[in-house]
């Protein structure tokens, strides 16, 4: 990450803000953002993961009122993301993990559900 990247996120203040990157694994954050949603340094790659995080987090599940309605469009979105990316074998090693560890994505995997990412501002 540019120093000049990270030095935004810091001045975000009391602002949660992360970088993601292809794979929709968190790179870059600030203070805020560790407060929020945990330590990324302390996280394997696998948990610095949106998607992971989304499926598997049971904080994620209490923070969200409507977890079904977001998991479902991050999930559609993220599987549009894959498809840039066929046979990637981090991407592979990922869904395989995730399909073992998420009922809700092994049951929503085979329905092949995409969205495109909308770009709006948070």
């Amino acid at each position: 990450m540019s120093p000049a990247l990270q030095l935004f996120l810091d001045h975000q203040g009391l602002s949660p803000a992360f970088v993601i990157g292809r794979r929709w694994d968190v790179v870059a954050w600030n203070e805020a953002a560790r407060v929020v949603f945990g330590d990324y340094e302390q996280m394997s790659a696998h948990e610095r993961t949106s998607i992971w995080r989304m499926f598997t987090s049971p904080m994620y599940r209490q923070l969200l009122v409507d977890w079904e309605g977001h998991a479902r469009r991050l999930f559609a979105q993220w599987r549009a993301t894959c498809g840039r990316y066929p046979g990637d074998p981090w991407l592979t090693e990922l869904i395989q993990d995730l399909m073992i560890a998420s009922p809700e994505f092994r049951a929503w995997w085979p329905d092949h559900e995409v969205l495109s990412a909308s770009e709006d501002h948070k």
